[in-house]
C-alpha cells in the first residue's frame, strides 16, 4: 500500500477533529509531518490512535494536565450542585444560619430571665436566687460557647 500524504484539514475530518488539534499533535511530536503542512495518512492515524490509548490508560504525556482538567471539571460539577441545592432550599447560607440562631438564644434567654416574674407565688428572696441561677447558667454557657 502506497503511502498517501494527507493535509492537517484532510486529517481533522478523517478523524473528527480540528484542524488546530492536528497541528497542535505535530508540534508536540505526537505526529510526524512529511512535508509543509503534509502528513502521512497511515502513519499519523496510527500515531493518532496509540497516543488515545495512551491517554485513556492514564500513561500519557499529558496525564498532569488530563487530572487538572478534571479537578476542573469536579469543582465546576460542586459548584453546579450547591447552586441547584440552594435554589430547591437545600442549603442555607452560613450567614441565614447565625442570625437565626442568634434569634433563637435571644428568646431562650429573654423567656428564661422571666422565669421567676411569672411565678407570683414565689418569695421576693427566692425569686432573687432563682433569677441568680440562671443568670449564672447563661454565663457559663456564653463562656463555654
Amino acid at each position: 500500500m502506497a503511502d498517501e500524504q494527507a493535509s492537517a484539514v484532510e486529517l481533522a475530518a478523517l478523524w473528527g477533529v480540528t484542524e488546530r488539534l492536528v497541528r497542535d499533535l505535530a508540534q508536540r511530536g505526537v505526529i510526524q509531518r512529511t512535508g509543509r503542512g503534509r502528513y502521512d495518512r497511515r502513519k499519523a492515524t496510527l500515531a493518532y490512535c496509540a497516543h488515545l490509548r495512551e491517554q485513556a490508560a492514564g500513561r500519557g504525556g499529558d496525564a498532569e494536565v488530563l487530572t487538572e482538567r478534571r479537578r476542573e471539571a469536579r469543582a465546576r460539577a460542586e459548584k453546579v450542585e450547591l447552586h441547584n441545592a440552594k435554589s430547591r432550599g437545600d442549603l442555607v447560607s452560613r450567614e441565614d444560619v447565625a442570625r437565626t440562631w442568634t434569634a433563637i438564644v435571644v428568646d431562650v434567654r429573654a423567656a428564661l430571665l422571666a422565669v421567676p416574674t411569672r411565678i407570683p407565688e414565689l418569695p421576693k428572696t427566692m425569686a432573687r436566687r432563682v433569677d441568680e441561677e440562671i443568670r449564672q447558667a447563661l454565663e457559663g454557657l456564653a463562656k463555654n460557647a
